[in-house]
């Protein structure tokens, strides 16, 4: 699993990075996404949604909640993440 983050590159000229997107899956049948809620208003609807399209295509979905938006996710936490092939973090300002 590729972690990538949000904050530019120590030592550049730019505080944001240009990264290519991952390539599209052929398919999300049987493979396991993450939905990550941060705790701030309306993720949980918007990920709920989000599960529902993902879940038509035949992704599995696995969910997590932060019980606040500035809590990094716990070692347990991260674990399952990096097992599974995609998260989605909810929601940035």
């Amino acid at each position: 699993m590729q972690v990538v983050s949000p904050v530019g590159m120590k030592g550049s000229k730019s505080s944001t990075m240009r990264l290519k997107r991952a390539a599209r899956l052929p398919s999300l049948n049987g493979h396991i996404i993450t939905l990550i809620d941060n705790s701030k208003a309306n993720a949980a609807p918007f990920l709920d949604r989000l599960a529902g399209r993902l879940e038509r295509e035949g992704a599995r979905i696995q969910r997590l909640a932060k019980p606040t938006a500035g809590r990094q996710l716990d070692t347990r936490e991260f674990q399952l993440v990096t097992n599974t092939r995609a998260a989605v973090h909810a929601f940035g300002d």
